[in-house]
């Protein structure tokens, strides 16, 4: 879904979306928020100067993963479904907020309630190491996603290209000159009924516009997941990719690189 129409406070500030502004307070906020919780644990004497501070810092963390959960979906709305890191990131939110709710009753509870076990204090504290672990780990893994899928492709698109030959110069050895231009080699031209014999996961090709793509390899990378790439395969997908990726560069410098030939009846 490629939408341009607002989906409320989560979506956009100042014509930017929320979510990558919002995402870089949580990967930096919650896991040190969430190791300086562990040191209080083990080490008694920080914890009347540093808990508090702790405390705040595991709330805004907490918060600002709720920010970016619900922004990533506005922003989902807007260019689809980034698959792995959407699904890492819904685990940040409960974690964080789990962490948040047992540093509270960890550090309170013996102070309001006379007789509070010991036991109890000894299992909110592995709660505590436990919660404050995950949250690291979804939080890395989530954000290493999210890098994955917004910068992976780019980053590959100028291996992909064909170096530059000069042509310019003439071989001084041979009496016949190089062309000042090169001369471009005639197109492969594919059929629509030789596409369609291409329709499986393992064997995709595809057709968008006027050019052919083999995708078989871009099935397994989809950030969208696969089976969209799947659903192309023998088709004619002109009109779902323009749905999906109209006027956006990043797609469509990754389908550049699996373009094989143009639509058309090949000469006999």
């Amino acid at each position: 879904m490629n939408n341009s129409e607002s989906s409320g406070i989560f979506d956009l500030i100042t014509g930017l979306p929320v979510h990558p502004l919002i995402i870089h307070v949580v990967v930096i906020m919650l896991p040190v928020a969430a190791l300086a919780m562990v040191a209080l644990v083990f080490l008694p004497a920080l914890r009347r100067h540093y808990l508090l501070p702790t405390l705040v810092a595991l709330l805004v963390g907490a918060g600002s993963a709720f920010v970016a959960k619900q922004s990533g979906e506005a922003l989902q709305n807007r260019v689809g479904s980034p698959g792995e890191h959407a699904e890492l990131g819904e685990n940040v939110v409960p974690l964080a907020l789990g962490l948040f709710a047992v540093s509270v009753i960890w550090a309170y509870a013996p102070k309001i309630m006379s007789r509070w076990p010991k036991f109890l204090q000894r299992v909110l504290e592995l709660g505590i190491l436990v919660l404050a672990g995950a949250s690291i780990v979804f939080t890395v893994l989530a954000g290493h996603s999210g890098a994955t899928a917004s910068w992976e492709n780019r980053i590959g698109i100028d291996a992909a290209m064909p170096a530059v030959v000069d042509t310019t110069t003439t071989d001084t050895t041979t009496e016949t000159p190089i062309p000042s231009e090169p001369v471009a080699p005639a197109p492969v031209l594919y059929s629509l009924e030789l596409v369609a014999e291409h329709a499986t996961a393992e064997d995709c090709w595809s057709i968008v516009g006027d050019s052919v793509y083999d995708l078989t390899d871009w099935i397994a990378a989809h950030p969208g997941g696969a089976q969209r790439i799947i659903s192309m395969c023998g088709n004619d997908s002109t009109s779902d990719y323009e749905n999906q990726h109209a006027g956006q560069r990043s797609p469509t410098a990754t389908l550049d690189r699996y373009v094989i030939g143009t639509l058309g009846e090949p000469v006999s």
